[in-house]
């Protein structure tokens, strides 16, 4: 099987697993490392080694660290690193961060199968003061509220089934992560948050001293969400959750110039556009629904001067619901 993303051109075995879907994430990885200037880079769960291969030939990596569980895995990414500074292993991924601890990179990337939260720890400790940890979470059906139970036994957190889910549930991640880097006196600062396909990422930087972080339980913003959706109590509302920011839209500006793809560029346009713009989102079709309206094309919204959101297809943002119903009427 022969690889062609950015400028990788390898053969692999067939079989070996590569997931041409990440390779948005791989392209955003690598604009990020740019941006930083990251010369120690981390990948626990490198597969065959690709994402690496491009961290060395389009970011100018000096120094890195891979590993798979899976031998066939770190047996190609042996062959494809070769001649770069590289050491592979092929290790319990867990046990590889903790060891890695000793040594802080300037970027830990985790891209696991599964929930990241048993490698978090280790994660956050092997990224120095300063540095960059991005990782994902896939299928994340239990911080959307598909799995209630599940999301309150993991994070202690209520979802919110409702149009806003996503971005919600992505700051329900967000406040377990600050509370484990609060454990080993650190704090991290969201830079950037996405949705795309199957999973959430987040890209955040770690910093030392732990600070308390803004929470989020009900605001009255949030009932209004809802009750355009289906009439509920309060105590349906969910939380806690993360306020504050999730984006650095000035990081995000550097990344649309050092992204290494339109594709790429495209997506982080959108969230550029949103980054400033109030939390959470509305569901336009519920308020064209109320109004007895017919929901008008996305594009006359933004001409409207109303604020799209990437997390989903129709969500809106505005200070209020009356900002919205006044473009529309």
């Amino acid at each position: 099987m022969r690889i062609r993303e950015g400028k990788a051109d390898v053969e692999v075995p067939d079989g070996v697993f590569y997931n041409p879907i990440q390779k948005l994430s791989r392209d955003i990885v690598v604009a990020i490392a740019r941006v930083e200037g990251v010369k120690r880079y981390f990948e626990p769960f490198a597969a065959t080694g690709i994402r690496t291969l491009r961290m060395f030939l389009e970011a100018n990596v000096q120094e890195a660290v891979v590993n798979d569980r899976k031998k066939e895995h770190a047996e190609v990414a042996r062959r494809i690193l070769s001649g770069y500074n590289v050491r592979v292993y092929n290790e319990d991924a867990h046990r590889l961060i903790r060891e890695m601890m000793r040594e802080p990179f300037d970027m830990v990337d985790l891209d696991q199968f599964g929930l990241p939260w048993r490698y978090i720890d280790g994660a956050i400790m092997a990224t120095r003061p300063g540095g960059i940890l991005t990782f994902i979470i896939p299928y994340p059906h239990d911080l959307f509220g598909e799995l209630p139970n599940k999301c309150l036994r993991i994070y202690g957190s209520k979802p919110v089934k409702a149009a806003f889910r996503y971005e919600r549930g992505a700051r329900i991640a967000l406040l377990e992560l600050s509370r484990r880097a609060a454990a080993f006196d650190r704090h991290i600062e969201p830079l950037l948050t996405f949705r795309h396909k199957y999973y959430l990422r987040f890209v955040v930087r770690v910093k030392r001293k732990a600070k308390d972080p803004k929470i989020w339980r009900v605001k009255h913003d949030d009932v209004n969400f809802e009750l355009l959706e289906e009439p509920r109590s309060y105590m349906n509302l969910g939380g806690p959750a993360r306020g504050g920011k999730i984006w650095d839209k000035g990081f995000i500006g550097k990344l649309i110039s050092a992204a290494p793809s339109e594709d790429s560029k495209r997506f982080l346009s959108k969230i550029y556009k949103e980054a400033d713009a109030p939390p959470l989102y509305y569901d336009i079709r519920a308020i064209c629904s109320k109004l007895k309206t017919n929901v008008p094309k996305m594009k006359r919204l933004e001409e409207l001067g109303l604020i799209r959101t990437h997390f989903y297809e129709y969500g809106i943002r505005a200070p209020s619901i009356n900002d919205i119903i006044k473009a529309l009427l």
